[in-house]
């Protein structure tokens, strides 16, 4: 970074230390003065301003020019992003405990703005006869991997959640028919999940992706790609947004399944019911 290299001026002569000082007041009227204007503003000479250069791993006057007017525009947007971020050092503990509620209801309701219903309803269709289940991950998203294949245990899918490929796994299961695979990744660029994605479909497999950018690494290797596009945050609060909006796809994946077979489903929660209620009259007695 220039301006920083800029504000570093133990390695500067005396002549560099106040082209550096005055370039730091002057950062923004760099971009129209010329190399003659600088020198005489600065009181040294075009010689000197081209070894400060040179000294900045630049080539020369105009490279500095555009170094540094690319970093203003850079600070400027990361001023916008902390700008918009919804808490700051005066954030206090009410205030948060209501903005919370707030953060996962924006990131929902993006999410829902954001999905293809088309989409959606040929991914449910290809849910009605599966035969096998993957959900893979990595760190968080393979967290909610093992989330989401609990739910879809409870009615009576076979699945498995992974945190990377395991050819073993697959060659061993080819059998089974119908088999799908929901690959999460929150930046849609993951190589560990396009490589598995890539492999699974070539075993046959019927792949999903979650994330973001359809254009991304994983899309280019999924039958199908749910979108989910996140604004970008300095505070890590996209990972709140992020982990709403994918819990949010694969909770309508899980209801639907749940509806599609409402009446064995409920039958079975009934049962466990009884047996709870069973297991307590046996406890106090």
């Amino acid at each position: 970074m220039i301006i920083e290299q800029l504000q570093e001026t133990k390695s500067f002569t005396s002549s560099e230390k106040q082209l550096a000082e005055y370039l730091l007041v002057h950062l923004e009227e760099l971009g129209s003065m010329t190399i003659d204007e600088l020198a005489k503003a600065t009181f040294t000479s075009k010689a000197t301003i081209i070894r400060f250069c040179k000294k900045l791993k630049l080539k020369g006057f105009i490279d500095l020019q555009k170094e540094v007017a690319k970093e203003l525009v850079d600070g400027k947007h990361l001023a916008k992003i902390i700008d918009d971020e919804p808490v700051n050092q005066d954030t206090t503990s009410e205030e948060v405990i209501g903005l919370v509620p707030a953060i996962y209801e924006n990131a929902l309701a993006n999410a829902r703005l954001s999905l293809d219903k088309n989409q959606m309803k040929r991914i449910i269709n290809h849910f009605k006869h599966i035969g096998k289940l993957d959900i893979y991950g990595t760190g968080i998203t393979y967290s909610i991997a093992s989330m989401a294949a609990f739910k879809f245990a409870t009615l009576g899918v076979s699945v498995e959640a992974f945190n990377g490929l395991n050819e073993h796994y697959v060659i061993a299961t080819r059998q089974k028919k119908n088999r799908l695979a929901i690959l999460l990744s929150f930046s849609g660029n993951n190589p560990l999940m396009a490589t598995t994605a890539k492999y699974l479909k070539q075993a046959g497999v019927f792949v999903i992706g979650i994330g973001d950018h359809p254009e991304g690494a994983l899309a280019q290797q999924t039958d199908e790609y749910i979108a989910l596009r996140q604004k970008q945050s300095i505070l890590s609060m996209e990972v709140m947004t992020s982990i709403t909006a994918v819990n949010y796809i694969l909770d309508i994946l899980f209801v639907s399944q749940l509806v599609g077979d409402y009446q064995q489903n409920t039958q079975n929660s009934l049962m466990v019911i009884k047996q709870e209620l069973a297991t307590n009259q046996l406890n106090d007695t």
